[in-house]
């Protein structure tokens, strides 16, 4: 396990995103661009997981950070597209992934961490030790 690095674009970061959700056309210049800024702005923090025989990237998942004004300016931690690949589902990769990112968390100084997950991932994150607490909204834009 690791940072996402520079060259994870050749090794399917996209191709994985995509086993979670819509990913659509990225082209390797747009994806480096965005690795860019995301390490410009300095709260994004995305673990991956490498095959290193392979030279595939088997799991990834983001940490987000918000700065508050309330809790004394406190920081707010923010898990994203947790995601490992289908054939690796089942070795605990996912919960690697999302310890790792809460012992950023706690690191960074946040003083909670939350995430929005499907229903049928519940007992996932349960695991990882968070529990149900407030309603998520959305509007899709």
């Amino acid at each position: 396990m690791r940072a996402l690095a520079s060259d994870d674009f050749e090794k399917g970061h996209t191709a994985l995103l995509s086993q979670l959700t819509s990913v659509g056309s990225v082209s390797s210049e747009q994806w480096a661009a965005h690795f860019d800024a995301m390490q410009r702005a300095g709260n994004y923090h995305v673990v991956v997981i490498e095959d290193e025989a392979q030279r595939a990237l088997v799991g990834t998942a983001t940490l987000l950070t918000e700065l508050k004004f309330t809790h004394s300016c406190g920081k707010v931690g923010h898990v994203e597209d947790v995601v490992a690949a289908a054939e690796c589902r089942g070795l605990g990769f996912g919960k690697q992934l999302v310890l790792a990112l809460l012992d950023v968390a706690r690191a960074l100084g946040c003083y909670k961490v939350i995430l929005d997950a499907n229903e049928k991932n519940t007992g996932f994150y349960e695991k990882c030790g968070f529990a149900k607490r407030e309603l998520q909204m959305r509007i899709d834009l």
